[in-house]
């Protein structure tokens, strides 16, 4: 054994090496793997390494191995087992393949001669296609990526509908939110998160404050429109977004123009120190005095009727005052006379007045003048409708007039003709009601004193009731009979019970 490791130590080896590359017919190849990287160059019939069974254990003096990394023990010694052996004769083996391998990379390098220029000129063909295609690459890009932008505009304080057009046009994203905002109308763009004028990439996400207009639920403190004009008011209004309070102008011959006339609200319980924007009300405003162009010409209206007029006046919006007057000779409901001649141009609501025929009048007479008898006759001859009442009068003798309904005189042309005479009956009259006399009994007596009442005579009377050889209800005395009396006085009747 200790002649096979002499042979590795020294000089020894060397020699062996050189006695191995003299041999002609032995045979080598490379071992190549997976990337052709050429890995070593070994034997393609390499001496089989013996078996760590046919290698005897023997001890070996450790100068001996020292060229080959093995150290000895403490003895001076080294302790080869079979399996130390193989261990070692296997590095051996490995030196001697490293060995070799470099020695033949030598050589190859030694006979290959490299053209310089050759060289050159590919390393500048491959660095000129190289620089081509980054050109190219670096061009492409730019120009899809300036396509691929929009300058932002700015929206705010400009309809939604034109943010949303405009987004759609260049394939842009809007984020949008609600807020009430006293500031911008309703759908306004309140804010935009990308400023006016930057440029953003198409598909990017810019996020927009819409406005919902001024918040309906608050509570509004309406001033004194009293101590204000016109246009301040429409301006407070506009301002402060009370939408739902509207202004009405209307015209008035007293107050002057935009003067402040009255304001109103749906609710009647509203007032304006509980007034929210969301409730509805109307403020008034005088227009002043209207004036009107002086070109309506006044027609004739000698024999038109009273609808043709009241066409006229609607049209042109004429204060038309109508009187009445009678004609023997024009029918009634046809214009009698004109306040303001045919021909002649007014303004709109202009005043004028126009007479309209009630046709033949009735001219009530004085009754007091006449009987009952000739007031009636008079009646039936003009068709009127006397109709003849009679009272008692302590003032008025008997058969004259105490009054007529219709003062003497007045022309009547109504449809309705009747007329109320009342003629004296003189005093009031009390007869004897005993059985001296008219004899009534008790059942009697109301009858007879109602009609003094009925006819103005306040005769009031009490029944007295006393023992007498007269039937029961039998009137037996009285303290007035059998003579005139007053328009106001007291009977004392005595009834037999």
């Amino acid at each position: 054994m200790s002649d096979f490791l002499n042979n590795f130590s020294g000089n020894n080896y060397n020699k062996m090496l050189e006695e191995k590359n003299d041999i002609p017919d032995q045979k080598s190849e490379n071992i190549v793997d997976k990337d052709k990287t050429v890995i070593k160059n070994v034997e393609a019939d390499p001496k089989p390494l013996p078996l760590q069974s046919e290698i005897p254990e023997k001890k070996v003096q450790a100068d001996t191995l020292i060229d080959f990394g093995i150290s000895a023990g403490k003895t001076g010694e080294v302790d080869l087992t079979p399996q130390k052996q193989a261990e070692t004769f296997a590095k051996l083996e490995g030196a001697t393949l490293k060995d070799e391998s470099l020695q033949n990379r030598r050589d190859f390098e030694e006979e290959v001669e490299v053209d310089g220029m050759y060289q050159k000129q590919k390393i500048m063909k491959y660095s000129i296609i190289g620089a081509a295609t980054l050109v190219v690459s670096i061009a492409a890009f730019l120009i899809f990526f300036l396509n691929n932008q929009v300058i932002m505009p700015s929206f705010v304080d400009k309809p939604y509908a034109d943010a949303r057009t405009w987004a759609l046009k260049n394939r842009v994203e809007i984020e949008a939110t609600q807020s009430f905002s006293i500031e911008f109308d309703e759908n306004q763009v309140v804010t935009q998160s990308i400023p006016e004028a930057k440029k953003i990439q198409k598909g990017a996400v810019v996020k927009m404050t819409i406005s919902k207009g001024a918040d309906p639920d608050q509570k509004v403190q309406i001033p004194d429109f009293a101590t204000m004009r016109g246009p301040a008011i429409e301006e407070w209004i506009k301002k402060n977004k009370v939408t739902n309070l509207k202004v009405v102008k209307e015209f008035s011959d007293t107050i002057e123009k935009d003067t402040f006339l009255r304001l109103e609200f749906k609710t009647p319980e509203k007032t304006i120190n509980d007034y929210f924007r969301k409730d509805n009300g109307t403020v008034y405003l005088s227009k002043g005095k209207e004036v009107f162009e002086q070109n309506v010409v006044v027609p004739n209206f000698a024999g038109k009727t009273k609808h043709d007029v009241e066409t006229f006046v609607k049209e042109n919006l004429i204060e038309m005052t109508y009187d009445e007057g009678d004609s023997a000779t024009i029918a009634a409901g046809e214009i009698m006379s004109q306040s303001i001649t045919a021909g002649e141009k007014i303004r709109k609501k202009d005043a004028m007045t126009v007479m309209v025929s009630v046709g033949r009048a009735v001219v009530i007479p004085y009754f007091g003048s006449m009987t009952k008898e000739d007031a009636t006759i008079y009646g039936s001859e003009n068709g009127l409708q006397v109709t003849i009442r009679e009272f008692y009068s302590s003032k008025v003798a008997y058969g004259d007039m105490i009054s007529q309904s219709i003062q003497a005189g007045a022309r009547l042309t109504t449809e309705d003709k009747t007329i109320s005479v009342q003629y004296s009956i003189g005093k009031p009259y009390i007869e004897d009601l005993t059985t001296a006399g008219k004899a009534m009994t008790e059942k009697d007596i109301a009858l007879y004193f109602y009609e003094f009442r009925a006819k103005n005579a306040e005769i009031t009377y009490k029944i007295h009731h006393v023992a007498s050889a007269e039937p029961r209800g039998t009137i037996v005395d009285m303290s007035k009979k059998n003579e005139f009396v007053s328009m106001y006085e007291h009977v004392d009747i005595y009834v037999s019970q």
